[in-house]
């Protein structure tokens, strides 16, 4: 059997991904799956295996997109909490309520990337 999975990630790929084999057992990196694609292609196909290699690259550039942009999200939320702290420090109270809102905003839009993203990497 096969299994994909980003490297350095916990995380199982869906069964969409797995393929089964004659009792072989392995598992091959993303990084080197996105690395040496028409060999994985030719390789499948030699072995006949029914691999749906673009779907799979579709769905790892979707999620690794989701993944950078929830990092983004969060890298500027901290940036603008630190703002808040600096704010509350200089008395500027109603500064500091303007950028909060921005953060509660960013919060909600983190928790629909977070349900997104837990959603894509079970896929």
């Amino acid at each position: 059997m096969y299994f994909f999975r980003e490297t350095g990630g916990s995380k199982w790929t869906s069964q969409r991904f797995h393929l089964e084999t004659k009792g072989a057992n392995g598992m091959l990196d993303m990084n080197w799956i996105r690395e040496n694609t028409e060999r994985v292609r030719k390789t499948a196909e030699w072995k006949r295996i029914e691999l749906p290699l673009d779907d799979l690259l579709e769905w790892d550039t979707k999620r690794r997109a989701l993944r950078q942009n929830t990092e983004a999200q969060r890298a500027h939320r901290n940036e603008l909490t630190k703002e808040v702290e600096r704010f509350m420090r200089q008395g500027d109270h109603p500064a500091a309520e303007t950028v909060k809102q921005q953060v509660r905003e960013i919060n909600d839009s983190l928790t629909v990337l977070d349900t997104e993203l837990a959603e894509a990497e079970r896929h």
